[in-house]
């Protein structure tokens, strides 16, 4: 059986590639004129996409051939598959990257091969097209072309997908600690279970954990996170405090900022912060530590379309404070954030717009899940994410955000690792390393879902029982 081997078509590739390139200048086409400068962007246009007349054509062939190839994955017809396509790349990567949520298997399959091989942003910190205020807009958007190509649902997906629903491991796996201060007794869950894959954690502070504070950082890594910005833009106390970490002889390694610094402050957990002034902080608190070998992540956008945008405008002005005497500079950043809430191809098509607007930029996925659904799907989309996780090169870490009790959710009852009671639930046993549980999130008495034939024999043997006992 094979381990669902996938590289996309030779002929696609190109013909996608170059196809999704072209709609994008034509977008970009529009948003250039909006800003008066048409003339460079005719420029960049016949620098780069070439014959138009033979784009299109061969974007036609891909058309052709697309529907095929992944009707044959799906349903295991490998005979096809390997004839169309090379054995180098895994199924797992070939269904990422559509720059457009909810697209379907074909529509991801091509904006995968444009994300992977023909990645058309540019850095935009080098854009020359670009003005330096703060509140620039960014030079082209991810394209929207729509593919009416076949679709297949997230359940084809995930027979696609071979689950990793019990006893994985990834050094991967990390923790989103959010404790409740009405149960202290589950932090210990985290820590106690034989053979788990946690490697690390974080808590949206500064400062590690009590519950964890103990714990050497080769077992259990703490990242510390400026949540937001401080109200004074000269306040260092978050790099004082790291500083001060390490000199005690806690390694730290990695750094976070910004928690969803473009959404709101409120329920939703965003720390309302603008691109200027995330800027001057950051220069303040995480550039600083970079020279002390501490690895820095961009702040943590939400999944909002916005979220890019944010980050480019960041560091664009970024790069306008360090760069001094005519000498362009970049702000130091070693890593990227993403959250997600949604659905797995939307989660994978999400990945691939930060992989177009950072190539070669390690990815760290802080917060994910697929909120407010029901059980099946929750548990469906778990498993397919983790899978994804574990073979993407491009992921360095992973954090589910879910470590909290059913009643307690922000997310819906259903996307927890533990139940009422504090018992693990599947995803949050799953998660640790170990096998389904049965315990339903929104049980409160730890009581392990029955299946139809044994809620009939229960029933029966209570009817006889209070038969015999009267």
């Amino acid at each position: 059986m094979y381990a669902n081997p996938l590289e996309p078509a030779k002929a696609a590739q190109h013909a996608l590639a170059d196809a999704l390139r072209l709609q994008a200048m034509r977008y970009s086409g529009t948003q250039v004129d909006e800003r008066k400068n048409k003339p460079e962007l005719t420029k960049r246009i016949e620098q780069t996409s070439g014959d138009l007349a033979a784009l299109e054509e061969d974007f036609a062939y891909a058309h052709k051939i697309a529907p095929e190839i992944v009707a044959a994955a799906a349903s295991n017809d490998f005979a096809v598959v390997d004839k169309r396509l090379g054995p180098q790349v895994l199924w797992a990567n070939a269904i990422a990257s559509s720059p457009k949520r909810g697209w379907g298997m074909v529509d991801s399959l091509f904006a995968f091969t444009m994300f992977l091989f023909f990645p058309f942003h540019q850095d935009i910190r080098r854009d020359p097209l670009q003005p330096s205020s703060h509140d620039r807009s960014p030079p082209y958007a991810l394209v929207a072309t729509r593919f009416p190509a076949m679709h297949l649902t997230s359940a084809a997906l995930a027979a696609a997908l071979p689950l990793a629903c019990a006893q994985t491991s990834s050094p991967k796996r990390g923790l989103v600690f959010v404790p409740d201060p009405r149960w202290p007794e589950d932090a210990a869950i985290w820590t106690s279970q034989p053979g788990s894959p946690l490697t690390w954690y974080y808590n949206y502070e500064r400062e590690p954990s009590t519950e964890f504070a103990g714990l050497p950082q080769e077992d259990f890594e703490f990242v510390p996170m400026l949540w937001g910005a401080p109200e004074d833009e000269d306040d260092a106390s978050f790099r004082e405090s790291v500083e001060a970490q390490i000199d005690a002889g806690r390694d730290i390694r990695h750094v976070l900022a910004f928690n969803e610094p473009d959404g709101p402050q409120g329920q939703s957990g965003g720390s309302a912060v603008d691109p200027a002034t995330a800027a001057r902080v950051w220069i303040r608190n995480f550039e600083p530590l970079a020279e002390r070998g501490v690895k820095l992540g961009l702040p943590a956008c939400t999944g909002g379309w916005g979220g890019i945008p944010w980050l480019q405008q960041f560091l664009g002005n970024c790069s306008e404070l360090v760069s001094s005497g005519g000498e362009e500079r970049n702000c130091t950043y070693d890593f990227v954030n993403i959250h997600w809430y949604g659905n797995f191809e939307g989660l994978a098509s999400h990945m691939g717009s930060y992989s177009a607007a950072f190539p070669n930029i390690t990815q760290w996925i802080t917060e994910y899940n697929f909120d407010s659904q029901d059980l099946p799907s929750t548990q469906e989309f778990f498993n397919m994410s983790s899978e994804y996780f574990d073979r993407m090169d491009s992921v360095g870490r992973y954090s589910y955000f879910g470590s909290f009790r059913s009643e307690a959710s922000n997310v819906g009852p259903n996307a927890v690792m533990l139940s009422n009671d504090g018992q693990l639930t599947d995803i949050g046993s799953w998660y640790l390393g170990g096998s389904a549980t049965g315990v339903d999130p929104q049980s409160s008495a730890a009581a392990a879902r029955l299946s139809p034939v044994s809620f009939v024999v229960a029933v029966v043997v209570g009817i006889v029982l209070r038969k015999w006992l009267h």
